[in-house]
């Protein structure tokens, strides 16, 4: 997204500032706390909710954020006399007043608005005799969500705060929980090899349905059914797009149904962190594949998968990584209009140390795709990785805000973030978290020895470190060294060192 306004320019996507076509040097935490204003700009952000947004819930003092507010406002022809973009009320935060006009250039077939909508789209119901289709009502849901987050000038709730909802009456208070104008709901029902879709758009701060419509079809055309909703939501909001993205908003990923109903399954098994979910994923997308060998997406997953397999010792094939290796980059060749594929691109280049690779595969992913929370975790970790932790920061901060309930062993990144710039305190509570919510996520009990070691806190530290080699049998601290793809090589060695301290051999 670029947001104009005086003689300025930003880009949400490079992460840059310029004035009169001249690029300002800014703190990557003063351009996040820019871009918290920007984002919230029609109501005065108190002191609490910029500290969430920004500094993650870290404490800092007055003086610290008042610091970081006269930044922002010399960065961008402002101060603290005229506030004429910035502007200070007393008691009560902070509001940006300047006019902007939002676009974007990344993305150029649509029309730009300088109104974003907001929208969350809430699982559809499985309504079919069988139960055992709810992985095809959440398969649903996920191709409508990731066809609608391409578009820069809609912003999308991303998928994993769209599931916590699942099952639940959320149609009211929604709008102030999450800031959004617009909630879609439905339900499908499957029967042999047809479908009904029903559906209906909701103004939620008036609470009154805007359309309600249903949909039937058969499965072998239902990427057709999933169009017409996917434009009668765009036409609704009044967001312009040409003829060939009416046609195709939604991605025909696969032409078979029988690969798509495999990989539907695979989708909702490979998020979840441990060796059983990991293994039946792998087996469905290679069921899927076998199908439809040019599934681009499915490939890219499925390389995802053998990751893990090889990272944490769940695989006996000792080629699975350069398999992973051979999957995803075959699959930016398959699908290289899917965000995602170049995402897993990127995050599989980030292990293997080649750090300009990946991170320009994520600025791709998110100039495909400027909604994509995940996309956006996954740029901030291959920056913390290629040295240059700082800048995390705001994409991190744009995750949580498109993504504010995504899953716990995200937070590892959050973690990591936090031990590279010696936050160790804020870095424990992240893992703690994680701990406790999905205590099997190996990754976890590396940086908890890591942190517990830099605290002192040895006996913590020894803890951890027999956990590792409970989830990750047969790894040592050379291996771990190995596959720590830390290009800051002094930071590397404290990691090293604090591992070696929990008692890794």
């Amino acid at each position: 997204m670029i947001y104009s306004f005086f003689d300025c320019q930003i880009d949400t996507v490079l992460l840059e500032l310029n004035r009169n076509g001249i690029r300002v040097d800014i703190e990557p935490q003063v351009f996040s706390l820019l871009i918290c204003l920007i984002e919230n700009r029609h109501r005065v952000m108190s002191k609490d909710e910029i500290l969430e947004s920004v500094w993650c819930s870290r404490i800092v003092s007055d003086g610290t954020l008042n610091t970081r507010i006269n930044a922002a406002r010399k960065a961008v022809g402002d101060n603290g006399q005229s506030q004429k973009i910035i502007r200070t009320l007393p008691r009560r935060g902070f509001r940006f007043v300047a006019d902007i006009d939002a676009s974007s250039d990344k993305n150029p077939t649509y029309e730009p608005t300088t109104k974003q909508p907001s929208l969350i789209v809430l699982p559809f119901k499985n309504l079919s005799e069988n139960s055992g289709h709810d992985y095809f009502a959440d398969g649903l849901t996920e191709d409508l969500l990731t066809g609608l987050s391409r578009l820069s000038v809609l912003r999308v709730i991303a998928r994993h705060t769209s599931f916590y909802y699942k099952g639940h009456d959320v149609t009211n208070g929604i709008e102030q929980s999450l800031g959004i104008d617009y909630l879609f709901q439905g339900s499908v029902r499957r029967a042999g090899k047809q479908v009904r879709i029903s559906a209906q758009m909701i103004d939620s701060a008036a609470g009154e349905v805007v359309w309600a419509e249903q949909f039937d079809g058969f499965l072998d055309n239902i990427f057709d059914l999933q169009d017409q909703i996917a434009s009668k939501i765009v036409a609704s909001l009044s967001i312009h797009l040409t003829r060939e993205d009416q046609t195709h908003l939604i991605s025909r990923y696969s032409a078979s149904t029988e690969a798509r109903d495999f990989f539907m399954q695979a989708r909702l098994r490979y998020r979840y962190p441990g060796p059983l979910a990991n293994a039946e994923a792998h087996r469905l997308l290679d069921q899927a594949l076998a199908l439809d060998p040019d599934m681009g997406w499915a490939m890219a997953i499925r390389a995802y998968v053998k990751f893990h397999a090889w990272y944490f010792h769940w695989s006996h094939d000792k080629d699975i990584i350069t398999s992973a290796m051979a999957d995803v980059v075959k699959a930016v060749t398959l699908d290289p209009d899917l965000a995602p594929v170049h995402s897993y691109y990127g995050w599989l280049h980030m292990w293997q140390q080649k750090h300009d690779i990946a991170l320009e595969a994520h600025r791709t992913a998110l100039a495909i795709d400027s909604n994509y929370a995940e996309g956006y975790i996954w740029y901030a970790s291959s920056l913390i990785y290629a040295g240059n932790p700082e800048a995390a920061f705001e994409p991190m901060r744009k995750a949580l805000l498109l993504d504010p309930h995504f899953p716990a062993f995200y937070r590892i990144n959050f973690a990591n973030l936090f031990i590279h710039v010696g936050e160790y305190e804020n870095a424990t509570k992240q893992l703690e978290v994680i701990q406790q919510k999905t205590p099997d996520f190996p990754m976890t009990y590396v940086f908890l020895a890591i942190v517990k070691s830099l605290k002192g806190d040895l006996e913590s530290a020894r803890q951890a470190s027999s956990e590792i080699l409970q989830r990750i049998p047969g790894t040592n601290l050379q291996e771990l060294g190995q596959r720590l793809p830390y290009a800051d090589k002094s930071h590397w060695n404290n990691v090293m060192s604090a591992l070696k301290s929990a008692g890794l051999e």
